[in-house]
């Protein structure tokens, strides 16, 4: 009986309890309803009509832009590797999914340039990280993978197609209450979501919509978020990350901060600035985004302290700083046990310098004394590989021992400069009393720092490599600081010189016994200026050797606002470039005119001498400058013409038009690879008469061009690029060279060698001059005591169908002289040589006249292509 009513009892309990989860499960229910139901109401009266506010917008946008097409310019970089340069934004269009629902409504358009850019990775990992990167953010791109003797993948090529898509995206929310936005490669190549409350829809924020699409400064991404989304955020920043305190690379180091920048996260919350990709470079001097330059006026007293006290602020204390120093005393001994092993000891510094930069030292002193033993140790070896390289005929492609020892020569001028600009911000106080306690650490910091970038910078030059822009913007920070306590003119002795072992005259004096910091920022930014991409290693030294003639005349003047003259230059607190001789749109103040013009009137003066003593053939060095006086004959004119030509605005008249499919070349570089280049594609498509051998031409080596990618052009000249190393003959400036497309019977043209560049370890990148429509090989006959002797030349008609003939120099032709001038197809004529039309101390180009010779252009239909 009492097992009876026990089970009852249970039965009912079981049954109230199924009752009140039904009627409880009906009430969710209910009240699921009546928030989809309100969420509807509100998506009716509120989103949907926020959303058709911003269809209407964009598609009047659209309109307008697609009648107006502005000329907007645009630049991308793609991580650390290149950047995506001169794109100009078009093709706009805007696409609602449902005009009646409106639930997805997307703005999109295309940034597009001519020239594609490349870069390298050297390893698998990376390989397939920098794949599904550019995939994710939508570029078009070949790869090609590198192999290593067993197959395995050691790395890759990657060749980028300068075309950026760009999608703005408004998406309906889950919860139909609020709108999910989407950026894609709109500021930095990434996507970035937001989600945003209906409420922000309105006039302000699609005017700030409207100028972000038009690259206007903005607020578009900093919107209001809830303090629980920013403690989130500022929660993921906190996060240590060792795989960014593993990186090397410059741009993710600022002056002003020992410790690694945080982490980009993949939700970015709306009111904060945005943030750098985890490769993307940092701005230097500010743990915040590089703000939107304003006008110079616009820099206020309160700004600048704010920078400085940012720039005071103290690193994070990193927990082994105590081993890290143990260790480093010990390393520094074995840094002076590899003295006699230069590229081990740069690399075992580079190695120490590295690890001593990701880390905050308790005492400020320590870095500085860390800094100033390692570059004690390692600047003869700097000085040395320089002396080395800088002594040899430079040219790209390298061989493996120069790569090798001038990569770690870079590495380790870059480390040593980094370590300074933190030892700088360890030492630095923004109190007047603080500051003149810690002057002469700060001076000699500040000191170092550009010192080293100076190295950095001609170790790159000779590498054909631009300084990377954070290095540029470390540099003019620098500079500022020191300028703004008048700490420009205190004169230090630096380290030592870098000088060619075989041409050491024109630079013994460039520079002093002692520099100021004001000194080395000239030098640093008038080499920067000049471009020496475009200049034969040789004269490398003839810039500083230029400031040293004019030493006491080039001034560093506060900006008036006026236009710049030739031989004044701009540069500005933010400037991650060397100064310009033209006033940007955007600038953050202070700003500096630097004024070269005292050296740009002696070039000038040297110029006008030289032409006069050309006319009488007699060269007197007390008429010109000890600079050009210790040049070599060949060199003198070349090199004033560079620094006038650089310090002269000039205007680009001829369009350059991309290459979108992959057009091969064959490439030889040099008069005599191009004479032979010339003579066996000739004697393959022409019907030519044999005739006898040519000595100086067939001297050479097997004929074997390179295989070259065709990235731009213009009617005046070219652009090429390869990754092979395994080349018969490197590429210098001036080289001439033949070229012709690989898959076309056609006659090669001829042009020089104007550019060298080094986008990347392996690739190479040459620009070339074009100096002909058509072009033969040729030879000069002569007779010297009855005996007959030929000599090569190339016969060329320009693009005005004027003839040519382009020689060696030591020919010792002149203006004037007689010749028998022998075709390809054997027939001699008379001939007589004009004027001199380019002078290069690789080849001399003369006006030729004949009767023999056609006035008209060459009928090139008759000439396979």
């Amino acid at each position: 009986m009492h097992r009876q009513r026990l089970s009852g009892v249970t039965v009912m309990s079981l049954l109230e309890d199924l009752k009140k989860e039904a009627e409880a499960k009906k009430e969710k229910e209910l009240e699921a309803q009546r928030r989809q139901e309100q969420a509807l109401e509100e998506f009716r009266t509120e989103v949907r009509p926020r959303l058709a506010q911003v269809f209407t917008y964009l598609s009047e946008l659209v309109e307008h832009l697609n009648f107006v097409h502005p000329d907007i310019q645009v630049s991308y970089a793609i991580k650390n590797y290149a950047n995506l340069e001169n794109l100009r934004q078009s093709g706009y269009t805007v696409h609602a999914d449902n005009q009646g629902d409106l639930k997805s409504i997307s703005l999109s358009c295309e940034c597009t340039g001519d020239r594609k850019v490349g870069f390298e990775v050297t390893s698998e990992a990376l390989m397939t990280r920098e794949t599904d990167y550019l995939r994710e953010v939508g570029l078009t791109f070949a790869r090609r993978e590198h192999r290593g003797e067993r197959r395995n993948i050691t790395g890759a090529s990657f060749k980028i197609e300068p075309k950026v898509p760009v999608v703005i995206r408004f998406d309906l929310a889950d919860d139909m209450r609020g709108i999910v936005l989407t950026v894609s490669n709109l500021d930095v190549l990434e996507t970035r979501r937001y989600r945003l409350p209906y409420q922000k829809i309105d006039r302000a924020f699609l005017e700030e919509l409207g100028k972000a699409v038009l690259r206007q400064p903005n607020a578009f991404l900093r919107l209001d978020i809830s303090p629980d989304d920013r403690q989130k955020l500022r929660q993921q920043l906190d996060r240590p990350t060792r795989k960014r305190l593993n990186k090397v690379a410059r741009p993710e180091w600022s002056v002003v901060s020992g410790e690694p920048p945080a982490p980009q996260t993949p939700e970015v919350t709306p009111d904060e600035p945005v943030l750098a990709t985890e490769d993307a470079p940092k701005v230097a001097g500010s743990p915040a985004p590089r703000p939107t330059a304003g006008p110079p006026e616009a820099e206020t007293s309160a700004t600048s302290d704010a920078r400085k006290a940012d720039f005071a602020r103290a690193p994070t204390p990193y927990k082994a700083v105590g081993r890290a120093e143990t260790e480093a005393d010990a390393q520094l001994a074995h840094l002076a046990e590899l003295q006699r092993s230069p590229l081990q000891l740069l690399e075992e510094a580079r190695r120490m310098l590295t690890t001593l930069n990701r880390i905050a030292f308790a005492q400020p002193g320590r870095r500085l004394h860390y800094s100033e033993a390692i570059v004690r140790r390692i600047y003869p070896a700097l000085a040395g590989f320089y002396a080395e390289f800088a002594g040899r005929a430079g040219g790209l492609p390298e061989d493996e021992y120069r790569r090798a020892a001038l990569s770690a020569c870079v590495s380790a001028a870059e480390q040593l400069a980094i370590s300074y600009a933190q030892a700088l911000r360890a030492e630095y106080s923004p109190t007047p009393d603080g500051y003149a306690k810690v002057r002469e650490r700060v001076v000699l910091c500040g000191f170092r720092m550009l010192e080293l970038t100076r190295v950095e910078q001609r170790l790159r030059a000779l590498r054909y490599q631009k300084m990377p822009a954070a290095a540029w913007l470390d540099c003019n920070r620098v500079f500022f600081l020191l300028a703004e306590h008048n700490d420009l003119e205190e004169q230090l002795r630096p380290m030592g010189q870098l000088e060619a072992k075989s041409r050491p005259a024109a630079s013994v004096r460039a520079d002093s016994a002692t520099l100021s910091p004001r000194d080395l920022f000239l030098s640093i930014q008038l080499f920067g200026f000049l471009d020496l991409t475009m200049w034969p290693a040789q004269l490398f030294r003839v810039p500083d050797a230029y400031l040293e003639a004019a030493r006491g005349k080039v001034r560093i003047l506060s900006d008036d606002g006026a236009d710049l003259v030739p031989g004044r230059l701009l540069t500005y607190l933010d400037n991650d470039k060397p100064a310009q001789g033209r006033r940007p749109a955007r600038v953050t103040a202070p700003l500096a005119c630097l004024d070269y013009t005292e050296l740009f009137a002696l070039a000038v003066r040297d110029r006008t001498e030289l032409d006069k003593m050309s006319f009488i053939a007699r060269f007197d060095p007390n008429r010109v400058s000890w600079v050009i006086a210790s040049l070599d004959e060949l060199d003198r004119m070349p090199a004033l013409d560079l620094i006038l030509h650089s310090l002269t605005q000039h205007e680009r008249t001829q369009t350059r038009r991309a290459v979108w499919d992959d057009q091969r070349l064959h490439v030889d570089f040099g008069f005599n690879e191009s004479y032979r280049m010339l003579e066996q594609t000739t004697s393959r498509l022409l019907p030519t008469p044999e005739r006898a051998t040519v000595d100086r031409a067939r001297s050479q080596s097997t004929h074997r061009p390179g295989n070259w990618s065709l990235l731009n052009f213009s009617a005046g000249g070219l652009l090429i690029a390869t990754v092979d190393s395994d080349l018969p003959r490197a590429a210098s400036i001036g080289d001439v060279v033949a070229f012709a497309p690989v898959d076309k019977a056609q006659l090669p043209l001829i042009g020089y060698v104007a550019r060298l560049q080094h986008p990347g370890d392996r690739e190479v990148q040459v620009v070339i001059i074009r100096l002909s429509r058509y072009a033969e090989a040729a030879s000069i006959q002569a007779s010297d005591n009855d005996r007959l002797f030929e000599q090569t030349a190339i016969l060329v008609q320009d693009l005005k169908n004027q003839w040519r003939l382009i020689v060696p120099p030591d020919y010792g032709l002149v203006t004037g002289s007689p010749i028998k001038l022998v075709r390809a197809s054997g027939k001699a004529i008379p001939a007589r040589l004009g004027d001199v039309r380019l002078n290069r101390p690789e080849f001399v180009v003369f006006e030729v006249r004949s009767p023999g010779l056609e006035t008209s252009a060459v009928d090139l239909t008759n000439v396979p292509s």
